[in-house]
């Protein structure tokens, strides 16, 4: 019996890591992503929404340095 509630809790808890990856990777669905996470009504995606796209907007930045560096 333990043991089976030791599985549903762990089904409750979402891994928001392939969305950071997506939100480096692909700055603009990271934008869009946290913008829907935004829009939820629970704090922890509210929260999750925000560092989404501050991980795009850094990803941004990042790349435009990394460009003027290799075009210039």
């Amino acid at each position: 019996m333990e043991y089976y509630n030791k599985d549903k809790e762990n089904e409750e808890k979402t891994s928001y890591s392939f969305q950071y990856i997506i939100s480096y990777i692909i700055p603009l669905v990271g934008l869009i992503l946290g913008a829907i996470l935004l829009s939820k009504e629970e704090i922890e995606e509210r929260d999750i929404g925000k560092k989404c796209i501050i991980i795009a907007i850094i990803s941004m930045i990042i790349n435009t340095i990394i460009i003027s560096i290799v075009v210039f």
